[in-house]
């Protein structure tokens, strides 16, 4: 791709521009009909739904158009769980806009622990406290090749960092609001990880930068949900998906070119 090419391609909507994310808002043929935009309140969630809401996707830099990644999963079922895959920086403030209530907002599932896919655990742990968050915070992430690079660590340490924070607000709050409890699984295995009042989530290890990344797929009611989290393509993923799967995401990044363009920053050459 010549630099020519670069400079005309249209700004996509992540980086400030105003290229449609998508021009089909509704695919397929739902039972019932649905706005072309999604307005928070304003359309109820049946029992035996998943509403999938991609809070954020941006890149690693966040900027005012795009916070970093995060999936958030709303339950159809009798408790109206909440689920959320990863919190990249930012994505609590697009939660927030959702209307949807504090409390429910209690169980984190890890990719990997990329900064970008964590830094809001601060915010969940820390203030969402302050905003009304009176239970603990569930978090279920992978393993790492030694203990030091697994999920406890970083859920044990975020804890520790946010010591003068908990201690200023001690008696404010519920004892139980100040535990934010890990289950950390091994990344070498398909498994089970969750499997709770009709849901159940299977992690299953990817590829990607170091040992310790995965995906997930999350089965409610007939419904299937895959998530990749960043992963170069492998086989596991295939796998993940065997069946009927209702909606796949997949991460990506983009091209070295466009990414220096996007960053105005020199094209290094290849190693």
């Amino acid at each position: 791709m010549t630099q020519e090419d670069l400079s005309a391609l249209d700004m996509p909507q992540l980086a400030g521009g105003c290229r449609a994310l998508t021009t089909t808002p509704i695919v397929g043929t739902p039972h019932r009909e649905y706005a072309e935009m999604f307005v928070p309140g304003a359309e109820e969630l049946e029992d035996g739904e998943l509403r999938i809401s991609v809070l954020r996707s941006g890149n690693p830099w966040v900027t005012r158009a795009q916070a970093a990644a995060s999936i958030l999963v709303e339950v159809g079922n009798p408790e109206r769980d909440l689920f959320i895959l990863d919190l990249g920086a930012g994505s609590l403030a697009i939660f927030a806009s959702l209307n949807l209530p504090v409390n429910k907002l209690d169980k984190v599932f890890l990719t990997h622990l990329h900064a970008d896919h964590t830094a809001d655990l601060f915010t969940l742990f820390g203030s969402y406290r302050k905003a009304g968050r009176a239970g603990p915070v569930y978090v279920w992430g992978p393993s790492g090749s030694e203990p030091k690079f697994g999920t406890k660590q970083i859920v044990e340490h975020i804890a520790v960092a946010c010591a003068w924070d908990s201690k200023s607000t001690r008696g404010v709050h519920s004892n139980e609001s100040f535990q934010m409890i890990a289950t950390e699984f091994d990344f070498r295995q398909q498994q089970v990880v969750y499997d709770q009042n009709g849901v159940k989530v299977t992690a299953f290890p990817v590829i990607h930068a170091l040992d310790g990344a995965v995906g997930y797929r999350i089965d409610f009611a007939s419904l299937t949900f895959v998530h990749s989290g960043d992963t170069r393509p492998t086989r596991t993923l295939v796998e993940a998906c065997a069946g009927d799967v209702d909606l796949l995401i997949l991460e990506c990044f983009p091209p070295a070119e466009i990414f220096a363009k996007s960053m105005d920053l020199p094209l290094g050459e290849p190693r």
